[in-house]
């Protein structure tokens, strides 16, 4: 019943923000996002960016990604995705593998998921930045 609620409301969502003619970098959030122009990448960055509902007018990690181990919303809980980063696609480092997920995500789909699920164009929302900073976040997830 969870999963159905979460799904329906995620579909809400991406039908709201599909007929909307404004691009905003930081839509109905009070966490502003890393600036492209911060020559600091962080995991409290990372973190505040993962928090968001939407990230440009694509749904935020947290919409789908569940941090509680056994959960999963959308796609994949990512609890321990630390840990496990470095060893889901062999000769993948971990931190390759958590860009490629952000980045390309249908390059590695979690068993129990389909591809095409993750928002691709989220690559060309988020800056290097940004990404590297999710990236160190997702690191701190053991």
């Amino acid at each position: 019943m969870r999963y159905l609620l979460v799904l329906l409301t995620t579909i809400l969502m991406l039908s709201l923000t599909a007929c909307s003619d404004e691009v905003n970098t930081n839509t109905t959030n009070d966490t502003p996002l890393p600036s492209s122009s911060a020559s600091s990448v962080s995991a409290s960055a990372g973190k505040a960016l993962f928090n968001q509902k939407l990230i440009d007018i694509q749904p935020g990690c947290i919409t789908c990604h569940s941090l509680e181990k056994g959960v999963k919303l959308v796609g994949p809980s990512l609890a321990g995705i630390g840990k496990r980063a470095g060893t889901t696609v062999e000769g993948q480092p971990a931190e390759e593998f958590l860009r490629n997920a952000i980045i390309k995500p249908d390059d590695y789909v979690s068993e129990g998921f389909s591809a095409g699920q993750m928002p691709e164009r989220i690559a060309n929302v988020l800056t290097q930045e940004q990404a590297d900073s999710l990236v160190l976040y997702l690191l701190t997830l053991q």
